[in-house]
């Protein structure tokens, strides 16, 4: 994928990444200044420098820019894909997509909530926000996900959802 290429198709690059152009850009701003900061005192493998580097505009092998390290990092999320098939959209191997992965999300999630643009997790929150907005009916779409099957009883008791009826 290139994202200067599909940067120009608005429509693609709606379908990649979740945002229009517009909304990309400003996401950029903060999530840019959280790579800088971060680039500058750790390496891509998230292990802390010996010295911080002066200039964290350095520019990395397989993501050069910032703008692509954001692009990556959104059009993962968005697709759900397999690190396989992600690192070979972005040309590069399955351990390489997954160190960008690792690196690159906590630093989305920061700049989103620099931005106070987090989703809510707590139902409770969003069923008092909707109230007060006077919403009396609001459907969630959500899609449930397989996790393994932890070995140990009692964390296969903490992943229960209570979906399945257990027979006697």
């Amino acid at each position: 994928m290139n994202y200067f290429k599909i940067r120009k198709r608005p429509r693609q690059f709606l379908s990649v990444t979740g945002l229009q152009v517009e909304e990309f850009d400003f996401l950029y701003s903060s999530f840019y200044a959280r790579w800088r900061n971060f680039y500058r005192i750790h390496t891509i493998e998230g292990k802390k420098r010996k010295t911080p580097l002066i200039n964290s505009d350095t520019k990395t092998k397989t993501l050069p820019s910032v703008e692509e390290k954001l692009f990556f990092i959104l059009a993962y999320l968005k697709n759900h894909g397999l690190q396989e098939m992600t690192a070979a959209s972005f040309d590069f191997s399955q351990s390489q997509a997954s160190k960008w992965q690792k690196v690159l999300r906590p630093l989305l999630e920061q700049a989103l909530d620099d931005l106070k643009m987090l989703p809510q997790r707590d139902g409770k929150k969003v069923a008092a926000t909707l109230e007060k907005l006077g919403v009396t009916r609001c459907f969630q779409d959500v899609s449930e996900r397989f996790i393994e099957r932890p070995a140990d009883q009692d964390t296969q008791q903490e992943f229960y959802s209570g979906k399945k009826k257990r027979t006697p």
